[in-house]
């Protein structure tokens, strides 16, 4: 497995994103209900393996999990860890937004999330794992999702904001807790969470020319996550309108992100 070494600027980066903690609430799933995406030794004789909830990674977001062991097996938490997800182009390459790493005793992984652009159809994706002065890199094979779930978007105030919607694993007719990601793109491997904004959610179902009532707007629940309810009366398509406001003033007019089921 190659080490890869990166520029100062780009683990300035990282080692301040590795500062913020995971979004609050979701248990982590048994060890069996996930995938293994890779797994390496590194030049420290750590052995990383990488973990998805899903055994395809997929356009928008991902929750990934990082178990480092020792030479006895053992699972390590005391250690410097960060991840950075590449996509190279060719010309240029750049990341994507990332949920850094943070520890759970309950499982003895490290739990963290990627919020992928594009799928690799344009280009290769690589997820990097850093590791005290040490990298293990994994190619990952990023799909493209049926619906719109993540798009980056041209603020009224000239910012880039990346914008996802968190899947759950099913949807239901009824009330359903829907979790957004929103950040900020300030260069190719800089992409701070967005602490600040009001967003107001209005479903739409297209093919039926119809909403639904009941709805509650996504509020901020930290870290660049933004937490509400949604109201699906029926089975089909749905498409989200968000607007998006800081500081008193609307960012984004209609940032409308997909869901089928």
């Amino acid at each position: 497995m190659k080490n890869y070494f990166f520029p100062v600027w780009v683990l300035l980066v990282l080692a301040g994103a590795s500062a913020c903690s995971h979004k609050p609430g979701d248990d982590p799933l048994p060890a069996t209900d996930r995938h293994e995406i890779g797994s390496a030794l590194s030049a420290d004789q750590y052995r990383v393996t990488l973990y998805a909830d899903s055994s395809k990674l997929f356009t928008g977001f991902n929750k990934l999990y990082i178990k480092i062991e020792d030479e006895q097996s053992s699972p390590v938490s005391d250690i410097e860890l960060s991840l950075l997800p590449e996509m190279d182009m060719g010309m240029h390459r750049h990341g994507c937004p990332v949920n850094p790493p943070e520890y759970r005793n309950t499982s003895s992984l490290f739990e963290a999330a990627a919020v992928f652009t594009m799928p690799s159809v344009d280009g290769d994706w690589r997820i990097h794992v850093l590791l005290n002065d040490d990298t293990v890199s994994f190619p990952v094979e990023v799909h493209d999702f049926e619906t719109k779930v993540v798009g980056s978007f041209s603020g009224l105030d000239g910012e880039k904001y990346v914008l996802s919607l968190c899947r759950p694993a099913h949807w239901n007719v009824g009330l359903n807790d829907i979790t957004f990601t929103l950040h900020r793109q300030e260069g190719p491997f800089a992409y701070p969470e967005v602490l600040d904004a009001i967003i107001e959610m209005t479903p739409e179902m297209p093919s039926m020319g119809h909403g639904s009532p009941n709805n509650v707007h996504p509020v901020s629940i930290g870290n660049g996550y933004y937490k509400g309810v949604v109201n699906f009366t029926m089975t089909g398509d749905w498409r989200m309108h968000l607007k998006v406001s800081r500081n008193g003033t609307v960012v984004l007019e209609d940032a409308a992100l997909d869901i089928l089921f």
